[in-house]
């Protein structure tokens, strides 16, 4: 509740209410933050992000060190966001729970020492079908000599 309290300007009521949407029942939202769980923060900072008014949400592995419990849960709470999420992610059922498009980005070479751009937007591609292109992709590494792929 302190977090919202002061990163969201929401009363203390407000708080509370706002954070059941996130999953924190009973006196969880008391909690302090040093006490949380992982899965727990990273439910905290999603809600903090809203309750600021973010529309919009950048995810990067949202799944990764996340127990079971804290995967459902942080699930559910971005099931509830209304607004567009992109999600980078390798995590099959949370791509298929949440994807309503999937993009596939493919390593090119370097023009310049310098170059930043090291990846390119190939195009819009079926789940199933970036799955299938993975799969295979590490085969063909595999057999290939001097592969680094494990």
């Amino acid at each position: 509740v302190a977090t919202l309290l002061s990163e969201a300007g929401l009363s203390p009521e407000a708080a509370r209410n706002f954070l059941h949407y996130f999953l924190f029942e009973g006196d969880q939202p008391l909690t302090p933050i040093s006490e949380l769980s992982f899965g727990e923060r990273v439910r905290l900072s999603l809600a903090t992000l809203i309750a600021q008014g973010v529309n919009f949400l950048i995810l990067d592995e949202p799944m990764n060190h996340l127990d079971i419990p804290s995967r459902q849960r942080l699930e559910a709470a971005i099931t509830q966001f209304p607004g567009p999420v992109i999600a980078a992610t390798h995590d099959r059922a949370f791509a298929r729970s949440f994807s309503s498009a999937v993009y596939m980005f493919h390593p090119r070479p370097a023009v310049a020492p310098d170059d930043r751009a090291r990846f390119q937007l190939t195009r819009h591609v079926d789940l199933d079908e970036a799955l299938a292109y993975r799969q295979f992709s590490k085969r063909a590494d595999r057999a290939r000599p001097g592969s680094s792929l494990e």
